[in-house]
């Protein structure tokens, strides 16, 4: 039986690995391939969906589920953090253990660094934590400047910006605040959305 280690339980790790599962031959009582996926977090966020968090359009409980409930066949979640990865021989050890797999997927996501610490003057909606807080001052908000700033390249998730400024308009829209406020979106990008041109 072939295994196949998949680190990461975020988007691309959890599609890939429900892919490789339906696509392997692997049935409800007959595995024909062993899938294990590394994760350290306990829950998993949907992340696509932050921006409709900080507008009240989703919830926590909508967008996040538990590591451990990741289910298809032949599919087995190891929780840890990875303490050696060795590609060549194509192991990863977690726990003081080493799983041994015959091909491995990466699929670790983005570290993001505030290096500006911009967290002092607004909220970072590529976190669930940030899309909650700015949502609780929106609530309140009544009227003034909104500004999205993308502070430099790359930026994780390149429409974000984009559809969270749309989303908030629409707030401000549907709240009746449009002749006092202005959503502003500040961008080291050369044209919006630059990344769609290449």
């Amino acid at each position: 039986m072939k295994t196949i280690l998949v680190l990461g339980a975020g988007q691309g790790g959890i599609v890939t690995a429900k892919e490789l599962s339906r696509h392997s031959g692997n049935e409800e009582d007959i595995n024909l391939v062993k899938i294990l996926v590394f994760e350290k977090e306990e829950t998993n966020v949907y992340s696509p969906s932050l921006p409709w968090v900080m507008v009240g359009k989703s919830k926590q409980q909508e967008i996040t589920e538990r590591t451990d409930k990741l289910d298809a066949s032949g599919l087995e979640v190891i929780r840890g953090e990875i303490e050696n990865l060795d590609p060549e021989d194509i192991t990863v050890t977690v726990k003081g253990e080493q799983y041994k797999g015959d091909h491995m997927v990466v699929s670790l996501g983005v570290e993001q660094a505030d290096i500006f610490n911009l967290d002092k003057y607004g909220f970072n909606f590529f976190t669930l934590k940030g899309a909650q807080d700015f949502y609780a001052e929106l609530k309140n908000f009544r009227g003034g400047e909104i500004a999205i700033l993308v502070s430099s390249l790359p930026f994780k998730s390149p429409a974000a910006p984009y559809e969270a400024a749309m989303l908030i308009e629409d707030f401000v829209r549907k709240n009746n605040l449009p002749k006092n406020t202005t959503v502003s979106l500040y961008t080291p990008e050369a044209v919006p959305m630059e990344f769609s041109l290449r």
